[in-house]
């Protein structure tokens, strides 16, 4: 999705939300990229978050949510206050690796 920078993120975002999947991690803007993605099954309410350790996304460019501090501490707070299960989804590794680098440990 990203390889194609905001042409892949937009068509692959479009393609989500046209078969009505949930998303996140991606989007047109980093707001975007942050927003929990929220499922409702049988009354529990469950948000998604997610952020790349090569985050692209910025405040007016799309990409990827990059993994900070900052970034993964108000998502968090974000999908709290709207979800009863918050499951986060880090993404480090390299494409091309299967090794996990001692930053990432």
């Amino acid at each position: 999705m990203n390889d194609l920078r905001g042409r892949g993120i937009s068509q692959t975002i479009a393609a989500l939300d046209a078969a009505g999947i949930a998303h996140t991690g991606a989007g047109m803007t980093l707001a975007e990229a942050l927003a929990p993605a929220v499922v409702d099954a049988d009354g529990i309410r469950f948000a998604f978050v997610g952020w790349d350790g090569a985050g692209t996304a910025t405040a007016d460019s799309p990409g990827v949510a990059k993994m900070s501090q900052t970034n993964v501490c108000n998502s968090i707070k974000a999908a709290q206050k709207v979800a009863d299960v918050v499951i986060a989804m880090p993404q480090w590794a390299c494409p091309s690796t299967t090794q996990t680098s001692p930053r990432n440990r």
